[in-house]
């Protein structure tokens, strides 16, 4: 028998109300890379992915997504595989495209600590019992990206800027077991440390802040005047 309680750090970060003009910048975001320590392929898929979220949320740009800057791509007779700076450039242009925007995720960990405690009592006589498990532990994942910004008609930098993104979890696990008879078995206490059960979602949700504040750093930088 296994009861659990969660108590997740879900503060989401707000990002500023806006109401679009229609003439908000067009913009596109290159895949985002990985160039912090930890190796995986996906944490620059799920930054790229999670920071174009809150970017459209953001309602202060106009995205030009991966299927239309493909379709261009693909008219102007270039290879997406292969395509250079100078070509990207001039597909950007086509699209009317303002700022490119490329970014890397710099940092990542996540950072476990806690304590399992375990009892197991048996009678020695009939050989019968139970034990019961205690765990408690807290979760801390931290994210670090770096984005720049490419001005498609000068061809010029204007802005980069960096974040760390937190997000924290805490977990409590309560289990009950019964034990078998076994003649002879005396009566023993266990202590343990370990976590088990965190959030799974805990790095995603890291990565989710940082996303965020990257934008009201954007925001608050004057790169374009809303």
């Amino acid at each position: 028998m296994l009861a659990q309680e969660k108590d997740d750090d879900n503060v989401v970060i707000p990002i500023p109300e806006y109401t679009p003009t229609g003439n908000e910048p067009k913009v596109t975001v290159i895949d985002f890379t990985n160039e912090s320590f930890f190796e995986s392929d996906v944490l620059g898929r799920a930054a790229t992915t999670m920071f174009q979220s809150a970017l459209v949320e953001s309602k202060r740009f106009i995205l030009i997504d991966r299927t239309m800057l493909a379709a261009k791509i693909d008219e102007m007779k270039y290879s997406y595989d292969q395509l250079t700076n100078e070509e990207l450039l001039e597909v950007c242009r086509g699209l009317g495209v303002r700022y490119i925007i490329s970014g890397s995720v710099t940092e990542f960990g996540i950072k476990k600590t806690g304590t399992t405690v375990k009892t197991k009592i048996t009678d020695s006589n009939y050989g019968v019992g139970g034990g019961l498990t205690m765990e408690m532990g807290k979760g801390t994942a931290r994210v670090a990206i770096d984005i720049k910004f490419t001005d498609v008609p000068t061809k010029e930098v204007p802005l980069t800027t960096s974040t760390v993104g937190i997000a924290m979890s805490k977990n409590s696990v309560f289990g009950l077991e019964m034990l078998l008879p076994i003649p002879g078995v005396k009566t023993a206490i266990e202590f343990g440390q370990g976590v088990q059960g965190f959030d799974n979602t805990l790095a995603g949700r890291g990565i989710r802040n940082a996303s965020r504040q990257l934008i009201n750093k954007v925001i608050e930088s004057n790169l374009y005047k809303w």
